[in-house]
C-alpha cells in the first residue's frame, strides 16, 4: 500500500468502526403507539402488547431496565395453560395471568436467566403481564382484580388488532 493511501485507508475504516453499534438493539416494537395505557383494579399502568409470535417469543429479552409501572402485556389466541421463561431477560419480574374476562387469576415470580419455566395452573389463561418483580405486592393487587375491559378493548384497537382470530374476546 502507498503511502497516501494509508490515511485514505484508516479514515474509512475509521468510519466503519464508529457506524457500527455495539449495544443491543431497540426492542422490536418500542414505537409509541405500543405503549398502551392500562388499568388494572385502581391502578395506571404503561404496557407495551405482544401478540405477534415474534413479539411473544422476544418479550423482554435483552432489556436491562424497565420503568416502574411499565410491563409487557401478552395476549393468547385461545384459552390454555401458558408457560413463561426468562432466557435472555436481565429484569426479575413478575408474571400475572389473566382469564377472558380479565381477571387476575395468579401472580409468579420470575428470576434473571431462569429457563426453568413457570406454567400457569388454570388452563383459562389468555393474557399475561408481566412487571417488574414485587409490582404487584407493592401495588396490594391481588387475584380477583381486573384489568379496564374498555381500554384493552381501545388497545387492540390502536393495535389493528384482528380480534377475529382470538376466539376467547368479546369487546364490549
Amino acid at each position: 500500500m502507498t503511502t497516501r493511501k494509508i490515511p485514505l485507508f484508516c479514515f474509512i475504516l475509521l468510519t466503519a468502526l464508529i457506524s457500527v453499534r455495539c449495544d443491543n438493539p431497540p426492542p422490536f416494537h418500542a414505537t409509541a403507539r405500543d405503549w398502551l395505557d392500562l388499568t388494572l383494579g385502581e391502578t395506571p399502568i404503561e404496557a407495551q402488547i405482544a401478540l405477534t409470535r415474534k413479539e411473544k417469543a422476544e418479550g423482554l429479552m435483552h432489556r436491562d431496565f424497565m420503568e416502574p409501572d411499565q410491563g409487557m402485556l401478552f395476549v393468547f389466541e385461545s384459552a390454555g395453560k401458558q408457560r413463561f421463561w426468562m432466557k435472555n431477560t436481565l429484569i426479575p419480574l413478575s408474571l400475572a395471568f389473566f382469564d377472558a374476562e380479565g381477571t387476575l387469576l395468579e401472580i409468579h415470580a420470575l428470576y434473571p436467566q431462569d429457563q426453568n419455566p413457570v406454567e400457569s395452573h388454570a388452563n383459562t389463561i389468555v393474557m399475561a403481564l408481566e412487571m417488574n418483580q414485587g409490582w404487584f405486592k407493592e401495588h396490594n393487587i391481588p387475584p380477583g382484580t381486573k384489568l379496564d375491559k374498555e381500554q384493552l378493548d381501545k388497545a387492540f384497537l390502536i393495535r389493528g388488532m384482528n380480534t377475529q382470530k382470538f376466539r376467547w374476546y368479546q369487546p364490549e
